[in-house]
């Protein structure tokens, strides 16, 4: 008989498990993830290097920067694997 800590993780291992889990390693064997990874390290790199004087005066504009820039990573990775699955899927 499982005492009430050893039910919740044993709860918490079969979420993990079934890929319910919030970050999936499985994401990094994605093609997609890399193809978008590169452009958005550029971007990012170069928008730093080339407005660091921009930032250097409004330095709340670099977390506001970094924010957006992830979200749209994010979501055009998500919008991406959404249309290529669902393309994939009506052939």
């Amino acid at each position: 008989m499982l005492d009430k800590q050893g039910i919740i993780f044993q709860k918490i291992y079969h979420v993990w498990n079934r890929g319910g889990c919030m970050f999936s390693f499985q994401i990094l064997k994605d093609k997609r993830y890399w193809i978008l990874l590169l452009p958005f390290i550029i971007i990012l790199v170069g928008v730093s290097v080339f407005a660091s004087n921009y930032f250097a005066e409004n330095p709340l504009m670099v977390p506001i920067f970094l924010l957006l820039n992830t979200i749209l990573f994010w979501g055009i990775y998500h919008l991406w694997k959404y249309v290529g699955d669902k393309k994939h899927g009506d052939n």
